[in-house]
């Protein structure tokens, strides 16, 4: 995340969305946001199941 930790140190403000694992990761990172955020916490995902979503987002923007 540090295009979104340079933009808030230059007085940015950085555009994001929460997703889920199942939620359509690689169209939201094309989609112009500045990162996605996964929330673990909240839902019962476990790290190995954050592997697909990662894996569409490599390469694009968010």
């Amino acid at each position: 995340m540090n295009i979104v930790k340079d933009m808030l140190k230059a007085g940015k403000a950085a555009i994001g969305t929460t997703a889920s694992v199942k939620s359509p990761v690689d169209l939201l990172a094309d989609s112009g946001f500045d990162f996605i955020l996964f929330d673990t916490q909240h839902s019962p995902v476990e790290i190995k199941e954050l592997q697909y979503p990662l894996q569409a987002m490599k390469g694009k923007k968010a």
